[in-house]
């Protein structure tokens, strides 16, 4: 179940944030600096649970959940494509958001088959 699926967003896997945190974190020039460690690559929540669906190779129904969907006049601040997240970051450090999108999910996919890890996952709840 989704909310509304259009909105876009900036996925940066686990292991390329911390990659940024540690060299923002050894770099001199970063000191007094905002950085903002993102992919610069923008994909929609229906596109997102589609490439999931296709790497996960089933077929999926996605339905819309009513309580998930923000009213329309809720506003959110944007930081699309404009905020530049890999550009800034490698102004002040080493960042390179190296992952990959589709290689973040193939990681997570393996992750969750895992049954120790699958059986510390709270499906019940709502996951953030």
């Amino acid at each position: 179940m989704l909310g509304a699926s259009h909105p876009t967003r900036d996925f940066s896997f686990v292991t390329d944030t911390v990659a940024g945190f540690i060299s923002a974190m050894n770099s001199s020039q970063a000191i007094g600096e905002v950085i903002n460690l993102g992919s610069n690559f923008e994909i929609s929540i229906e596109d997102t649970s589609k490439l999931i669906s296709e790497l996960m190779d089933k077929d999926v129904e996605f339905l819309v959940e009513a309580q998930r969907v923000r009213p329309s006049e809720a506003r959110l601040s944007d930081f699309g494509p404009q905020c530049q997240g890999q550009e800034a970051a490698r102004l002040v450090s080493e960042y390179e958001g190296h992952a990959g999108f589709r290689r973040g999910l193939t990681q997570t996919i393996e992750w969750f088959g895992q049954p120790r890890n699958l059986g510390a996952y709270k499906a019940e709840l709502y996951n953030v």
